[in-house]
C-alpha cells in the first residue's frame, strides 16, 4: 500500500513539476529573464527525479539498479532543485553575489559529494554512519545524509520567501515559502514507517503550494 501511494503521489508531483516547467519556459520565451530559466530547470529536475521514483515504486527499475537510481533521484530533486532555488532566493538574503555563490557551492558540494560517498564508496558500517540512527546500509546512510542537509536549507529558503512576502506582499512569496517550510518540517517524520503515507500525501500538498507560487512568479 505504501509503495502504491508513493508511486501515485510521485507521479502527481512529477506531472505538476513538468507543467510548471512549461509555464516558466513560456514566460521566458516572452521575456528572457534568467530567473525564469533557472526556475524552469529547477522544476524540470524535480519532475525527472520523481519520475525515477515512479519507476522504482512500479518495480520497473531492477534491484541492482536501485541504489544508483535513488542517488540520481535525491540529487536531481534535492541538490538540483533546492540548489537552484537557493541561488534564486539569495538576493532576498544579501546583495553580496560572492556569498551567494559560496553558500550554494558548499550546499551542493556537501550534498552531491557526500551522497556519492555514502552510496558508492563507504561501506555500510563506517565512522560517518553516526548520522544514521537506524540500521546502517549504503542507501539508508545516503538518505539520512541528504535529509539532514535538506532540512536547514529548506528552512532558509522558506523563511527567505516568507520574509519577502512580508515586505512586498507578493503572493508567490508566501506560497513558495510555506511549501519549503512545510517540506522541511515533514522531513522530521520521514524516518517513521507508520507515518510514511502521511508524509507522501503532505509532501505532495507542499509541491502544490510550490507550483502555485511558481505559476504566480512566472507571470510577473
Amino acid at each position: 500500500m505504501a509503495d502504491l501511494l508513493l508511486g501515485v503521489t510521485s507521479l502527481i508531483s512529477a506531472i505538476v513539476a513538468y507543467l510548471v516547467c512549461v509555464v516558466f519556459l513560456l514566460a521566458y520565451n516572452k521575456d528572457r529573464k534568467t530567473g525564469r530559466m533557472l526556475w524552469s530547470i529547477a522544476f524540470l529536475l524535480y519532475g525527472i527525479g520523481h519520475t525515477i521514483v515512479v519507476l522504482i515504486a512500479s518495480d520497473i527499475i531492477i534491484a541492482e539498479a536501485l541504489l544508483p537510481a535513488m542517488w540520481l533521484y535525491v540529487n536531481l530533486a534535492g541538490a538540483g532543485t533546492t540548489g537552484l532555488v537557493l541561488y534564486a532566493v539569495f538576493p532576498f538574503i544579501t546583495e553580496k553575489k560572492w556569498l551567494r555563490s559560496v553558500v550554494v557551492i558548499i550546499f551542493m558540494g556537501l550534498y552531491v559529494i557526500g551522497s556519492a560517498l555514502f552510496a558508492f564508496v563507504l561501506p555500510d558500517e563506517n565512522i560517518f554512519a553516526i548520522i544514521n540512527p537506524t540500521a546502517h546500509s549504503q542507501l539508508s546512510n545516503m538518505s539520512w545524509w541528504v535529509v539532514e542537509i535538506l532540512i536547514p536549507a529548506s528552512y532558509v529558503v522558506g523563511y527567505s520567501f516568507l520574509k519577502h512576502y512580508k515586505i512586498t506582499g507578493a503572493k508567490w512569496g508566501i506560497l513558495i515559502g510555506l511549501s519549503f517550510v512545510m517540506y522541511a518540517t515533514l522531513l522530521f517524520i520521514w524516518p517513521i514507517a507508520e507515518l510514511k503515507p502521511i508524509f507522501y500525501v503532505l509532501r505532495t500538498l507542499s509541491v502544490g503550494l510550490l507550483a502555485g507560487g511558481g505559476i504566480l512568479l512566472a507571470r510577473e
